[in-house]
């Protein structure tokens, strides 16, 4: 009986961890806010619509689990913000510019410790750990 119990809980504990990010992980043991909490860096961005890759530079983003958020470009930083993550595979991205408030969601494609991809009606991004 006790085994059953036991299984039950790892069963559970496993299935709560599963994404439905286009890219995956399909099964994980930390949670989508365990695995976004960190700095990433820019590694690749796409034209959304051609395919065709954009020109980068220096851009950082550090996402806090507390649902805060800073981006940087060439390391100056020039947002701050919050984020949440909304439905199964998006994440908003709220802050103030020139007095408004902007609000941009993506979808995630990708969801691991070690690469974060997402996309808009413009750019598919691609970032890594810093």
């Amino acid at each position: 009986m006790k085994k059953i119990a036991l299984l039950s809980i790892i069963t559970l504990f496993v299935l709560s961890g599963c994404t439905k990010f286009e890219e995956g992980p399909f099964i994980t043991l930390k949670t989508n806010k365990q695995r976004i909490a960190q700095t990433w860096t820019l590694e690749a961005k796409y034209d959304a619509t051609t395919g065709q890759e954009v020109t980068i530079g220096d851009e950082k983003m550090t996402i806090s689990k507390d649902g805060n958020y800073t981006y940087s470009l060439g390391g100056v930083q020039v947002i701050e913000g919050t984020w949440v993550f909304k439905g199964d595979d998006e994440i908003e991205f709220t802050y103030t510019a020139l007095g408004f408030q902007v609000v941009d969601t993506y979808r995630i494609i990708k969801l691991y410790t070690e690469e974060f991809w997402m996309i808009d009606d413009d750019h598919e991004t691609h970032y890594k750990p810093y």
